[in-house]
């Protein structure tokens, strides 16, 4: 055996040319971020009302013809919800911001009764300084919702627009994305593909389900025990059912924060009545529901969670659990196909 003999890595020029080529391409996706994910809730979108244009297709009618009644129920449920809750969700929330100098009130009570332990601290200057600079960020956070709003509804066309392309033209944007892979990977991702496409849509089809469900659950509960601000608190809850695991708890955190402003004692219900309703979701709905579907460990939630938003913030923290359990889709149809071929 040669000791002093030199290993050589021969690297190809095709292979160096593809590391940098990924490199560019995920450098590019961080940069545009905000677009890329706006183009992955489109696709998330398109997986979810395929299978109506598919069904159309079969039938040997327009695809144009399902997306189009897809998108007429979506506008008519949205148009009929606002009708039902937009005087509800005006009134909480006038009462909510009636009732919040009260609740500040308290809270300054308490400061007050921590007022020497703040002053030994030198907190007491810190919060005459924030103080100081709120109305400044107040102003400035007007200015900013109303952007985040205008941008919001820009952004709700486009994705509307996306998905309506990525619903009518599936196949052929699914062969062109396949087409971007090297030719020993095509055979499989070409069977493979759809198969993740249908868990994905039943992935996503079971959360709406579940949000749906939990969200009348709260409304029902909280109204049968007189807890104001009812319908805000379903609302939170059934936008928090897109964040497996993480978002139960935040709706639980708020909706008992909310409840003590009016009873500690009626907190402590609603409390009992969270997690006796997260406890039936977790054993008995999402069994039932998300069957078909792919779960994704609580810790992969979470680091995807935590990862996500610190890529993409909000945006990045909702958009992370679907790509998760996209993956882990793909890698679980890849293991069974090597098994299939041993």
């Amino acid at each position: 055996m040669n000791v002093g003999a030199k290993t050589e890595i021969t690297v190809r020029t095709v292979t160096l040319v593809k590391i940098v080529a990924v490199g560019l391409l995920a450098a590019a996706l961080f940069w545009l971020r905000d677009i890329a994910a706006l183009v992955l809730v489109a696709v998330f979108l398109a997986v979810l009302i395929s299978p109506v244009a598919d069904l159309c297709e079969r039938h040997r009618l327009p695809r144009a013809l399902g997306v189009g009644a897809v998108y007429l129920i979506f506008f008519a449920v949205l148009g009929l919800l606002f009708t039902m809750l937009a005087q509800p969700i005006i009134y909480e929330a006038r009462g909510l911001a009636s009732s919040l100098p009260e609740a500040w009130g308290r809270v300054v009570e308490v400061v007050r009764s921590l007022q020497a332990f703040s002053v030994e601290h030198g907190l007491a200057e810190k919060l005459t300084q924030f103080a100081s600079g709120l109305e400044g960020r107040v102003t400035s956070g007007i200015f900013g919702v109303l952007a985040g709003a205008f941008g919001g509804a820009l952004s709700f066309v486009l994705v509307l627009v996306l998905t309506f392309y990525f619903s009518m033209y599936a196949t052929a944007v699914r062969r062109s994305l396949i087409g971007l892979a090297s030719a020993r990977w095509q055979p499989f991702l070409v069977g493979v593909v759809p198969r993740i496409e249908r868990k994905m849509g039943s992935w996503l089809r079971g959360l709406l389900a579940l949000a749906v469900i939990m969200g009348f659950f709260v409304f029902v509960g909280l109204t049968i025990l007189r807890v104001e601000y009812a319908v805000l608190i379903a609302l939170l809850t059934a936008f928090a059912e897109v964040m497996p695991y993480v978002g139960p708890i935040i709706a639980l955190v708020v909706a008992v924060g909310l409840t003590l402003l009016q009873s500690p004692a009626k907190a402590l219900v609603v409390l009992v009545f969270f997690l006796v309703l997260q406890q039936i979701e977790n054993n008995l709905l999402v069994p039932k529901i998300m069957h078909r579907a792919v779960g994704v460990h609580p810790v992969i939630s979470l680091i995807a969670i935590l990862i996500g938003a610190k890529i993409g913030g909000v945006a990045g923290a909702l958009l992370a659990i679907p790509i998760a359990a996209g993956l882990m889709t793909f890698f679980e149809e890849y293991g069974r196909e090597r098994r299939a071929q041993q």
